[in-house]
């Protein structure tokens, strides 16, 4: 668009808060309704301007249309639920769910700002970077012990958040070829995104950010050049947080996140770290009664009324609450994702997005991801690129 309207104005400003306010109230129950509130708005917008400019309503793609069979079946779930009320509630939240991402798929064909989704998550990103300095008073608890949290309530959600806040800034640098500013403010993204998932003293975390920079560098052109551009760039950033930083206390949380890292794979020891032995527990008991329903499991959610917690995995949460069907019904959505991704033409988006796309699906051994809106709006986004760019090469095109 050569001149924004008033109805794309509205729009992007509104995708933009609502990418906000998925980090930094969605995971908060005080003030998740702030996010909810947004995301309705935003709906709302799309559809008062589809209607008066007589212009179509929805867009779908194969990825929508998967989830929304795989909606319908946790709806069917309710049927054979243990706890119908766990069920039901879960159906709310995926309706809910389902409305916004389908919305914002519309959005990105209609207006074409995919930018609005990437600078919300910097945005967010720079808040809670702000927030470490205890700068902004704020009546959330920013610490879990010395894991830091920021404004998402959960350190490993505010470590995904931000790994998903690198690759934006990786594929919006390939893309564009920033020349300006902008250029600068993403390499400052994926620094200040490093050092919270070293602070959030996340297990997966510090491995999937560490495998997405590595996957970067493997497949980025003028490789060498780049690995001495971020090596100087993080030693200066290093050197900067030397001067201004209290840097004890700043060793004492990255050394927790890398022992925590180290007891996940038993590294030092025998000592298994406890969360993870909890979790393995979980995944073990679920596994163990999923097997008296294996094709249609417990019900949606119902997990939690048989452990009284959720499995902190998301292949066995779906196992046993909407058994085989209902997982390959799910699974399938990224399957065909990343089929398709195979035609981009584009070497190097190709190979980012389905690392990417593979990190996730790693990533769910150790997340119950299926309802979570943040990822999943992300994976519209990548499904929206997929068919942009799919005859698109940056490096003989440009």
């Amino acid at each position: 668009m050569s001149k924004k309207t008033k109805d794309y104005i509205l729009i992007e400003v509104t995708l933009f808060m609502y990418i906000v306010s998925l980090i930094i109230f969605s995971q908060l129950p005080t003030y998740a309704f702030i996010s909810v509130i947004i995301g309705m708005l935003l709906v709302i917008l799309h559809l008062f301007f589809s209607v008066i400019q007589k212009k179509e309503l929805l867009f779908m793609n194969s990825t929508l249309y998967i989830y929304s069979i795989f909606f319908i079946f946790t709806i069917a779930s309710i049927l054979w639920s243990t706890d119908m009320d766990l069920a039901l509630i879960m159906n709310v939240r995926m309706a809910y769910l389902l409305i916004t991402i389908i919305t914002i798929y519309s959005i990105l064909q209609k207006y074409d700002i995919s930018s609005s989704i990437h600078y919300g998550i910097i945005f967010g990103i720079f808040l809670n970077f702000i927030l470490y300095f205890d700068l902004i008073n704020v009546p959330i608890e920013t610490w879990l012990w010395l894991r830091y949290q920021g404004t998402t309530g959960n350190p490993n959600v505010l470590a995904i958040v931000s790994i998903f806040s690198i690759f934006s800034s990786i594929i919006l640098l390939y893309i564009y070829r920033y020349k300006n500013y902008l250029k600068y403010l993403h390499i400052t993204n994926i620094i200040i995104s490093i050092f919270l998932i070293l602070i959030t003293a996340s297990k997966k975390g510090i491995l999937f950010g560490s495998l997405l920079l590595f996957i970067y560098l493997l497949f980025s052109h003028n490789k060498f050049k780049k690995i001495i551009y971020i090596a100087g760039t993080l030693f200066l950033g290093w050197m900067i947080a030397i001067q201004y930083f209290n840097i004890d206390k700043l060793f004492e949380k990255v050394s927790y996140g890398l022992i925590r890292f180290e007891r996940l794979f038993g590294l030092g020891g025998t000592h298994i770290d406890k969360s993870s032995q909890d979790r393995m527990n979980l995944i073990k008991n679920g596994l163990e009664k999923f097997s008296e329903h294996p094709y249609f499991g417990f019900g949606i959610d119902n997990f939690r009324y048989y452990f009284n917690f959720y499995a902190h995995n998301n292949y066995v949460e779906l196992l046993f609450d909407v058994g085989i069907i209902g997982t390959v019904i799910y699974y399938m959505m990224y399957i065909i994702l990343i089929k398709k991704t195979t035609y981009l033409k584009d070497k190097f988006l190709k190979y980012m997005i389905i690392s990417l796309l593979i990190i996730v699906l790693i990533m769910d051994i150790a997340l119950v991801s299926y309802y979570y809106k943040f990822l999943l709006t992300y994976i519209i986004l990548i499904s929206y690129y997929v068919e942009k760019y799919r005859d698109k090469d940056f490096v003989n095109d440009r």
